[in-house]
């Protein structure tokens, strides 16, 4: 018998607090040999709008309670997650946190990493060094750990100030890179140096009809490469930059049809990978490609026939043990409660 989508429910009836909120925002990486998540909002009950949950097994079977990060005010796109120093660390809107252990069992007070109203939700390593980004800031940590942050850097995009469908950060050649919409546009930019002091002019990765939405970006056979919505005719693209430095674009695929925005991309064992919800039905999809640099793809993998959260940052894939593995929100019938869910291929 073949490998097979595996369903786990980490937590039930998590709720957003205000009427009719629908919990959203999740993360997913692999924390000392096992999977780890953090999500928006926390457990009903806790006025805290970031948690953080680790499994008791490698397996991901069961989960133990999840942790309030002490965050605050809501995520106002989503929260970034990543592995600082051999530690998981969060950021959320203007604040950052690293775990005192590196399995995340606790956790120091968040600190303020940019004045003012800025929101972060992307996290990585960037030259070394902790890095976040949006559509129009680039902000480096001043250390390996983020005890301290450097200057704000402009992304150098005119219109990266307009994004109003998403965004993706993502380190591609070793450099700091963006993919966004604007202007119902797909739009790429890329740092200069690894460390993000200086960045290109944006180029035109899809212009056909009004895409690009929730931008994924992944690095496929040494160029950028982003999976996206297409509003216009209710597709799932994928399109592969012609060179290195994304200057130029080939042509998009599409890779399914009757799809909805929040689709979330990664490598798995060397090929392209999507996760992405259908539309009407609200099911989780998962579809894989053929080659490393996504020239054809497979047929699509079922993965859940329950309701999905589908929106920007909603859905995280990445691999766990080495195999695919998802977490993500499922709306229950009776709402607005809902249950965060962990699969896994194996």
């Amino acid at each position: 018998q073949g490998a097979k989508w595996e369903v786990i429910t980490v937590a039930e009836d998590i709720v957003k607090s205000g009427p009719g909120s629908i919990p959203k925002y999740v993360g997913l990486l692999e924390v000392a040999g096992k999977p780890a998540i953090v999500f928006d909002p926390a457990p009903a009950g806790s006025e805290n709008r970031l948690s953080y949950t680790r499994a008791d097994d490698a397996e991901g079977t069961s989960w133990g309670e999840p942790l309030d990060l002490g965050m605050g005010d809501a995520a106002k796109h989503g929260a970034g997650f990543a592995i600082v120093e051999g530690r998981p660390a969060a950021v959320m809107n203007n604040r950052y946190l690293r775990a005192n252990d590196p399995e995340g069992t606790s956790w120091p007070e968040p600190t303020v990493i940019l004045d003012g109203e800025p929101y972060f939700y992307h996290l990585l390593i960037a030259n070394g060094r902790p890095a976040v980004c949006n559509s129009a800031t680039f902000l480096p940590a001043a250390d390996a750990t983020g005890a301290a942050w450097g200057e704000p850097v402009d992304t150098n995009g005119p219109y990266a100030d307009k994004t109003d469908g998403g965004e993706s950060f993502m380190i591609v050649g070793g450099r700091p890179a963006l993919a966004y919409n604007a202007f119902s546009n797909l739009f790429y930019v890329s740092a200069i140096d690894e460390g993000g002091t200086q960045w290109r002019i944006p180029t035109v990765a899809d212009f056909i009809g009004d895409t690009g939405y929730d931008p994924e970006l992944i690095e496929a056979a040494g160029r950028p490469a982003i999976a996206y919505h297409d509003r216009t005719f209710r597709v799932l693209r994928y399109v592969r930059a012609l060179g290195a430095d994304g200057a130029e674009w080939d042509k998009p695929l599409i890779l399914d049809v009757n799809t909805r925005e929040g689709q979330s991309a990664a490598v798995i064992d060397g090929r392209p990978a999507v996760a992405y919800t259908e539309r009407g039905t609200l099911d989780l999809w998962f579809i894989v490609a053929n080659d490393d640099a996504g020239t054809s793809w497979g047929f699509p993998v079922l993965v859940d026939d329950a309701r999905i959260v589908s929106g920007p940052n909603d859905l995280s894939l990445t691999t766990v043990g080495g195999q695919p593995a998802l977490v993500y929100i499922v709306i229950l019938e009776e709402g607005p409660q809902s249950d965060l869910r962990y699969a896994v291929y194996r």
